[in-house]
C-alpha cells in the first residue's frame, strides 16, 4: 500500500478487505454481494493490494476441516487489529 493514503484510509482498506475475505469464502454468497466485491476491487487498485495481502495472511485452505477455521480465525484477527489501529489513530490523530 502507498504512504500517500491516510492512516484511516488504509485502516478502513484494511478492514474491508479482511471482511471481503471473509465473505468470499462464503459458499452461499449472493449474486450481489459478488457484484459488490468485484465493484470494491475496481474501485481503488489499492483494494486489490489490500485484498490479496489479506488473502496470503489466511491462506487458501480448502473448505471444511481445521485449515479452514485456522484461516476465518486469522481473518477476523486482522480484521480486529485493523479495527484497534483505526481507533487508536482516530483517538491520537
Amino acid at each position: 500500500m502507498t504512504t500517500s493514503q491516510s492512516p484511516q484510509a488504509d485502516s478502513k482498506r484494511q478492514q474491508e478487505a479482511a471482511a471481503w475475505v471473509l465473505k468470499n469464502r462464503d459458499v452461499n454468497q449472493s449474486a450481489h454481494e459478488s457484484c459488490a466485491f468485484e465493484a470494491w476491487i475496481d474501485q481503488d487498485p489499492e483494494n486489490r493490494s489490500a485484498y490479496e495481502a489479506a488473502e496470503r495472511l489466511t491462506g487458501n485452505a480448502p473448505s471444511g476441516g481445521k485449515p479452514r477455521r485456522l484461516g476465518m480465525f486469522v481473518a477476523i484477527a486482522i480484521f480486529g487489529v485493523a479495527l484497534v489501529a483505526g481507533a487508536l489513530v482516530l483517538m491520537h490523530g
